[in-house]
């Protein structure tokens, strides 16, 4: 039996979306679909001395209403894949972390060498993560897949493609899913991923869940996966 799950790219992505890449057998990024602007796709939450604070990649948008997430483009404020300001917002946050020196400069060589588009630049940045954290999932694009559909018929579809017999999903498309027939009509059986947010060390003061993964990687290191697996039931995945 095969397990699959479907996610759009997020910019740094919070505990839970590994814990459900680690869960299944292919992980699919859903890169082919219209992109929602000022959502999780192009930022994120990272934690500041002064408390929660986003940071946010600039893209191009104006007149592009339809465009797909695979197609947005980042808007660099000097010059061709120059992201410096991104880096300069987590070193104001995190320089004085634990492990933050074992991981910085990877990461602001991602950011100083950004690809043009935003789905390139999530993308790397999950298989990166997913490397620290020995994550082995095969990953793997949904605009190379050549999968037509929408919504529920999309989900059901790559899943069909891919062989899969087990569809995980995030618990927030639990409404849609429970009334859609597409995929008992499939028989492909739905399994929503329930994910309760672990605690973990974290600077300045009480602990805010729902981070970007950079929160966890800065403030406990070797120990993140072990603490993402703790989120599940039993600690199991």
């Amino acid at each position: 039996m095969k397990t699959l799950a479907i996610m759009q790219p997020t910019f740094l992505p919070w505990l839970g979306y590994f814990a459900l890449i680690q869960r299944v057998d292919e992980f699919v990024l859903l890169d082919n679909v219209q992109f929602d602007r000022r959502s999780f796709q192009q930022r994120n939450i990272l934690k500041t001395s002064s408390g929660p604070k986003w940071v946010t990649i600039p893209v191009s948008v104006k007149g592009k209403r339809t465009q797909k997430i695979n197609e947005v483009e980042i808007l660099f404020k000097k010059k061709l894949g120059d992201l410096s300001n991104i880096n300069s917002m987590f070193r104001h946050s995190y320089s004085r972390t634990k492990y933050f020196q074992d991981y910085v400069e990877n990461f602001e060589n991602i950011f100083l060498n950004a690809p043009r588009f935003i789905s390139n630049l999530n993308e790397l940045i999950i298989r990166k993560i997913c490397n620290y954290l020995m994550i082995r999932t095969p990953i793997i694009l949904a605009s190379q897949l050549q999968v037509s559909g929408s919504k529920d018929s999309l989900l059901k579809n790559i899943c069909l493609q891919r062989n899969a017999t087990k569809y995980i999903s995030p618990p927030g498309a639990m409404n849609y899913l429970q009334s859609s027939k597409e995929f008992k009509l499939a028989s492909i059986e739905v399994i929503f991923h329930d994910y309760v947010h672990p605690m973990y060390d974290q600077m300045y003061g009480k602990f805010v869940p729902y981070m970007c993964i950079f929160d966890l990687l800065y403030n406990e290191g070797p120990r993140s996966m072990e603490i993402i697996t703790s989120g599940m039931k039993n600690g199991k995945l």
